[in-house]
């Protein structure tokens, strides 16, 4: 016969039992609410092209000492999109913006239903847009609490001018992938705010947007111009009748556009030039161009040698060094 104490215990754990069931359906409905990254990027990139018409998104790009989620390209203007999905932290968002807005036109942070203080997190001028899950057949946004700006901002503060943009070749053969949107350009039209997501999970969101991007204004020219590679700075300079400058490093070819070309041209050139990127054949054009270049400068060489000089105008034997041999294209 069981003691009391036992009947007890075992009612005890008997009343129990379904609390920890509870438990666990409401945990494991918190985890169906979480959108992660792949669960936002397709809708998200859909929804921008369909709103800005003429546009293109560009992914996985680095900046700075950050690697940026996205850059949107419409016809005059950058716009860096850093995602923060619910998975995701501010541990890094404070140099993120840095860096953000060092080369963008503008920024916008994107963020899950968990993020409801972002505004605290980002400069003023950067957009914010809150996307959530939909409850299946309900049309309601699912569980989390919503983002609000409440006129707080983070600090951005300048960092140090770094034009260098890596190996061209590298970043060609490591290429995000990149869209093009409908032609015409539908920008202040209306347009939806619920999506059924097209990429991973094909999942139903509801996207909003809670701040509007503002210009920036800490955008570094000369960064955002060194988003180029090397044939695409050659042709900036072909189309406004600038010498080629053969030998000379990308960091000279950036600061002679800057100071020769108006900027509000200049902004629409580099647009251009980000439009008819061809992610397939990029690495081709850069190693012609690389040929071409070492081409040039050893007829250079030849010429200035037949005359007694470098190409420094230097004598051979004070200075043998091609300038701009040893620093990074």
């Amino acid at each position: 016969m069981a003691s009391p104490n036992a009947s007890a215990s075992s009612g005890a754990n008997a009343g129990a039992k379904p609390s920890t069931n509870s438990s666990n359906s409401v945990s494991s409905r918190a985890n169906l609410d979480i959108l992660h990254d792949a669960d936002i990027r397709e809708s998200l990139f859909e929804w921008l092209e369909l709103r800005h018409g003429k546009a293109r998104i560009i992914e996985e790009k680095d900046i700075g000492r950050s690697r940026c989620d996205a850059f949107m390209v419409t016809e005059d203007k950058i716009t860096g999109i850093e995602i923060k999905s619910d998975a995701d932290t501010y541990a890094r968002l404070a140099s993120q913006t840095k860096d953000y807005d060092r080369y963008f036109d503008a920024n916008m942070v994107v963020v899950g239903s968990t993020h409801s203080r972002v505004a605290e997190h980002v400069p003023e001028w950067w957009g914010i847009v809150a996307v959530k899950k939909l409850d299946d057949g309900t049309g309601s946004a699912g569980s989390g609490s919503s983002c609000e700006d409440n006129g707080s901002s983070g600090n951005a503060g300048a960092g140090n001018e770094d034009t260098s943009d890596g190996d061209d070749a590298t970043e060609a053969n490591a290429a995000a992938n990149s869209a093009d949107s409908a032609p015409s350009d539908r920008a202040g039209q209306s347009y939806p705010t619920t999506f059924h997501g097209s990429g991973y999970g094909n999942i139903d969101l509801n996207i909003e947007i809670i701040r509007e991007c503002k210009p920036n204004p800490k955008m570094n020219r000369k960064l955002k111009l060194g988003i180029l590679w090397h044939p695409e700075l050659a042709h900036i300079l072909r189309v406004n009748d600038l010498p080629r400058y053969e030998a000379k490093s990308k960091k000279f070819v950036v600061d002679k556009i800057i100071e020769k070309v108006d900027p509000q041209l200049l902004d629409r050139q580099i647009c251009d030039e980000l439009f008819e990127r061809d992610y397939t054949t990029i690495a081709a054009d850069i190693a012609a161009y690389r040929r071409e270049k070492r081409a040039d400068a050893r007829g250079a060489g030849s010429r200035s040698r037949a005359n007694g000089h470098s190409s420094t105008g230097k004598s051979n034997h004070s200075n043998t060094r091609k300038p701009g041999s040893n620093r990074k294209r």
